[in-house]
């Protein structure tokens, strides 16, 4: 039997999670755009339960979908993905999530217990950030270092061992958690377009990917410029740039000649050159730009700068 490819149950996901998305739509009368127009009260009985059914498929396909985009994205950013599902799924489901579970719970439990588990839920991230893989790597090298200290297991792992992963775990640069969560919020450069980015453009992107994933922000920021400059030059016969043989001409006046072909890339492009010119060329008063949470955005936003412009350009 063959097995079925990432892309394909991706794309068979994301068409069942628009059916659902649909049907839970029908059957409850919810305009998802306004919370307020959610009335569980005009459900009878029997349509709830066929909406807490869909509902759960629905939620289970979404985690599906999710987990799929997380095992193909390092491989290669570029995947042969059905465009129109995929961006039914980024502006109409993922937004939604947290209303839809909310949803689900309304459907389960009482109005108060719902208050009380939201109400929970809010606290819970007000408090200091939980690092859930972190910890539990940090309570497994203390479970066996335990254990093996009683000789349950007679010397499986030596101090010498328990003490390398000790020193993994508690180094700067160590955040599994972190990087899960880049993981996550990349997405995938569509199209099925004869005129492909070249090998060049494609090692870069992967390299590029894994650079954020790994949380090497200013990095990202530098190669996404470098992207873009190829790009440029690659197909500035296709933009209608004039030639530029040696590579003179800076990228800035580049991006000014391109934008008369690909006029809807100017903000993409202008936003590419400035963080990668900020990340390589650092002002000594500029710290804002640096900070852990400013640099992650400002990284993620170069990536989906740069994606939307290889997809354009090589894509369509």
């Amino acid at each position: 039997m063959i097995k079925e490819s990432n892309e394909s149950i991706l794309n068979r996901h994301l068409a069942e999670c628009e059916q659902l998305y649909r049907r839970v739509q029908s059957l409850s009368g919810w305009d998802f755009a306004d919370w307020s127009t959610l009335n569980l009260n005009d459900v009878d009985s029997k349509r709830e339960a066929l909406l807490l059914k869909t509902l759960s498929m629905l939620l289970r396909s979404f985690d599906v979908v999710e987990s799929t985009l997380v095992e193909i994205m390092l491989d290669s950013p570029r995947q042969d993905i059905a465009e129109k599902p995929l961006q039914f799924y980024r502006i109409y489901l993922r937004p939604n999530r947290q209303k839809l579970i909310g949803l689900k719970f309304k459907l389960i439990f009482e109005p108060a217990e719902l208050r009380r588990l939201w109400s929970e839920s809010t606290q819970l991230k007000n408090k200091e950030e939980i690092k859930p893989i972190l910890s539990l790597l940090d309570d497994s090298v203390y479970f066996y270092r335990q254990i093996d200290e009683d000789d349950k297991f007679d010397g499986l792992f030596t101090e010498e061992q328990f003490d390398t992963v000790e020193l993994l775990l508690r180094s700067p640069f160590f955040k599994p958690d972190e990087w899960l969560r880049n993981i996550k919020s990349l997405e995938p450069i569509l199209g099925k377009g004869s005129d492909k980015p070249p090998r060049h453009i494609k090692d870069r992107l992967i390299e590029l990917y894994r650079s954020y994933a790994l949380a090497n922000y200013v990095a990202v920021m530098a190669l996404s410029r470098s992207i873009l400059e190829y790009t440029l030059r690659d197909k500035s016969k296709k933009l209608g740039m004039q030639p530029d043989p040696k590579g003179e001409v800076p990228l800035g006046h580049l991006v000014g000649q391109a934008v008369q072909g690909v006029p809807d890339l100017k903000n993409d492009m202008d936003l590419i050159v400035e963080y990668g010119n900020r990340s390589m060329h650092p002002k000594k008063d500029e710290k804002i730009f640096f900070l852990p949470e400013a640099v992650h955005e400002n990284a993620l936003d170069s990536i989906r700068a740069v994606c939307r412009v290889v997809e354009q350009i090589y894509m369509r």
